[in-house]
């Protein structure tokens, strides 16, 4: 474990160093002996989530607030937990803060009303997995450079016979991090049925689209969380 040198905690009050406390033997305990061994199998084991999920039901959700199943911490301390988690591996709390900084809080800002109660109770009970879909093969973070695109379409439901609107999506993405086990993808991408084609989110879920993804091995700087 790296010693806590900043003390970032020495001023917080003792509910909330509790929490730290407690993810710290919690990650000392059931991932730190186990993980090595699946940093060159390219692997993340599920049962670490279920052993958050059962050991540490108080920080479920972090940041995002309670009504929507979060745990309603305050930034400093979520990000607090997030270090600690990374002193000990830095893939748990990769996958964590793919979950909750970057898929679910997407959600939280820049969706509806109606998809924040759908998506981010599952999201933050860890019910569900989710990713960020922004790197491509050809560009990492520049999202200027984005080729993957959305059309949107009118189609009928075959279920209900009844027409719908949605978007195609179109592309490929690259190093997207808790990939392989999503069920939720926030999807970047230009919406070229507007005017200028601007990048917007999509939130797409796997089981209800069409798409194939791989892991990429034998490199260390492609291994996915």
């Amino acid at each position: 474990m790296i010693p806590n040198v900043l003390d970032l905690h020495g001023d917080k009050q003792t509910q909330t160093k509790i929490l730290i406390d407690k993810v710290k033997f919690w990650a000392e305990k059931y991932v730190q002996p186990h993980i090595a061994k699946h940093w060159e199998a390219a692997s993340f084991p599920p049962t670490i989530l279920q052993s958050f999920r059962q050991k540490c039901p108080e920080l479920l959700g972090l940041f995002i607030p309670k009504k929507y199943g979060g745990a309603g911490l305050d930034l400093l301390t979520s990000y607090i937990i997030v270090a600690t988690l990374a002193s000990v591996d830095s893939s748990v709390a990769t996958t964590i803060m793919v979950q909750y900084g970057l898929c679910a809080e997407s959600i939280l800002l820049c969706g509806t009303e109606q998809q924040r109660r759908f998506f981010l109770p599952n999201l933050s009970q860890l019910t569900w997995m989710g990713c960020f879909c922004l790197t491509e093969p050809q560009s990492g973070s520049d999202a200027s450079d984005l080729k993957t695109i959305a059309v949107k379409v009118t189609r009928k439901d075959p279920n209900s016979g009844k027409e719908k609107n949605g978007y195609v999506i179109t592309g490929s993405k690259r190093w997207i991090g808790n990939a392989l086990t999503s069920e939720v993808f926030v999807v970047w991408a230009r919406n070229t049925s507007l005017p200028k084609n601007p990048v917007m989110g999509f939130i797409v879920q796997r089981s209800q689209q069409q798409y194939s993804n791989s892991i990429i091995t034998k490199k260390i700087e492609g291994k996915i969380s």
